[in-house]
Parts: C-alpha cells; sequence; structure tokens
C-alpha cells in the first residue's frame, strides 16, 4: 500500500505509479493501461489480504484507509477496463476520504489519484 506514516517512506511504489500515471494522462497506451490496471490489482488484492489479518487496535485504524483504497482501486479498475467513465462523485468521495491523514498515516498516492482522474472524465 502507498502510504507514508511518520517512520517509512513506500516511495518505490509511489514513484513508479506516479509515473505511470503521468506518461498515461499525456499519451494513454495500452501498455499504461495494464501498468496502471497492475496496481489497482495490487491494491485490491492486498486489502483482501490485509482483511484475513487477525484484529488488533493498531490495524483497526489502518483498515478505513485500506477500505478506501480498495475502493477506489475498484472504481479506476473497472473505468480502465471496460474503457469507460469513471463513476465521478464516488471516486471523489474515495479519494476524499483517503487524503485525511489518519494518525501518523498519510496515502501519498492522492496527487496521482486526483491527476487520473481528471483524466477520465
Amino acid at each position: 500500500m502507498c502510504i507514508r506514516d511518520s517512520c517509512n517512506v513506500d516511495a518505490a511504489d509511489a514513484l513508479y505509479f506516479a509515473n505511470i500515471v503521468d506518461v498515461h494522462t499525456a499519451n494513454p497506451t495500452e501498455e499504461t493501461k495494464k501498468k496502471l490496471e497492475y496496481f489497482f490489482q495490487k491494491w485490491m488484492k492486498g486489502y483482501h489480504q490485509f482483511k484475513k489479518l487477525k484484529s488488533n487496535p493498531k490495524l483497526d485504524k489502518l483498515s478505513v484507509l485500506y477500505s478506501n483504497l480498495n475502493t477506489v482501486s475498484e472504481l479506476f479498475y473497472d473505468a480502465l477496463k471496460k474503457n469507460s467513465k469513471l463513476n465521478m462523485s464516488d471516486t471523489i468521495s474515495a479519494i476524499n476520504m483517503l487524503a485525511k491523514p489518519v494518525e501518523d498515516v498519510e496515502v501519498v498516492i492522492i496527487s496521482s489519484l486526483n491527476k487520473l482522474k481528471n483524466s477520465l472524465k
């Protein structure tokens, strides 16, 4: 998951995702679309694995972020896979929820998600 807390940054995925979004929004190709789909699938799969973990107070606090990342991923994945328009109201709502820091954790792909959202109107 592309999150940042006070101790660690998951920069590699976030930077790679941002680069793919930049390239795709400038010149969409089947290759960049597949790379974006890969990330969204990865985050959806990660969420389903996360839900299998034994509940504890620390994980419970992250659950809302992961749930929203899953929602955003499903919305983008479906739009890309079906070559259809993004459900804007649901996407904006989910991105806004992701943008809210929880504890010391912040999702670092918000600007990339917004850029991609704006290109899929």
